[in-house]
């Protein structure tokens, strides 16, 4: 019994000894923030009152560096909750300490950096330019995107000073990347905001559409047909049909084999101006089909009974 007694005793001697060290900790805290210090601050800065009908052609550094005097608990409420200096604009340069003692009320400011700053403004314009889209598709193998890609809207409309707005031709979107794609792509991205505080827009993000495939290989016999040639002109071709081997959408395989619009063709104005005797055809590919990397063979034809003109 004597043992479980000394060890109440020891655990209650603990706790004093904590409370007392916390007691000490809190008004040594209580003490240390009616103290008075001196300490470095970076405020942030905005821009008011700009006159209407202009727009700012530059900004303000986004912070002040401020050397300041005050006690303890006024300085840690600045460090947690930095007072935000107002720029008004009057067309001159504007004074930074100024600004910075309104807004840190009782402090004692010792120095500033910058001292001065100019904000210049210029005549408000709106300009509509088109969205330049800056997307990466990683596409798996066997995939391709199907032009045209499109972007809604495909056009910004942005406000900002004349001279600011005068060069810009096109609006970036933010990068973006998109890996192991093998669908069609229906996403939005954000519009690039660089030149924040200078320059604003209608919308903040555009709708972005890419058709994207599976090609396999298709080979087919096509025609060789001769376009352009006047009447009473007579040409034959050898051959007259060739194999074809070209690349296709799965979804477009079985049209693009059986479509009478995919063929190759001789223009006459050729053949009415060799004297080599062989041609070398080119493929004719329907706007409903979207065929790539086409190869035939042979890939020169000859040519015979051309008839002269009278």
């Amino acid at each position: 019994m004597k043992g479980v007694g000394r060890d109440h005793d020891d655990r209650y001697r603990g706790w004093v000894i904590t409370l007392c060290i916390l007691t000490s900790c809190l008004f040594w805290f209580i003490f240390s923030l009616q103290e008075t210090y001196t300490r470095v601050l970076n405020l942030p800065t905005e821009v008011t009152d700009v006159p209407d009908g202009m727009a700012l052609t530059s900004l303000p550094p986004q912070e002040v560096q401020v050397q300041v005097v005050g006690e303890g608990v006024q300085l840690l409420r600045y460090y947690y909750n930095p007072p935000r200096i107002s720029f008004r604009v009057n067309g001159g340069a504007l004074d930074v300490q100024a600004a910075a003692r309104e807004a840190l009320g009782n402090v004692v400011l010792q120095s500033v950096s910058p001292r001065t700053v100019d904000i210049t403004t210029g005549p408000t314009e709106w300009k509509r330019v088109r969205v330049q889209p800056r997307v990466e598709l990683q596409l798996k193998s066997g995939h391709r995107v199907i032009p045209p890609i499109r972007i809604r809207p495909d056009s910004v409309t942005l406000v900002g000073a004349r001279s600011i707005l005068g060069d810009i031709r096109s609006w970036p979107t933010e990068r973006r990347t998109l890996g192991g794609v093998d669908d069609s792509v229906t996403t939005m991205i954000p519009l690039q905001d660089s030149l924040t505080g200078l320059v604003s827009f209608d919308t903040r993000e555009v709708a972005y559409f890419a058709d994207v495939q599976e090609f396999t290989q298709a080979v087919r016999m096509v025609d060789v047909r001769v376009t352009g040639m006047p009447p009473g002109r007579q040409v034959s071709l050898d051959p007259s049909r060739v194999e074809l081997t070209y690349q296709i959408p799965l979804s477009q395989f079985d049209l693009a084999q059986e479509s009478e619009d995919l063929f190759l063709e001789v223009p006459w104005a050729a053949m009415r101006d060799d004297n080599s005797g062989m041609v070398f055809p080119s493929l004719r590919t329907p706007p409903y089909l979207y065929v790539l990397q086409p190869r035939w063979a042979p890939s020169s034809l000859r040519y015979y009974d051309v008839l002269a003109d009278e």
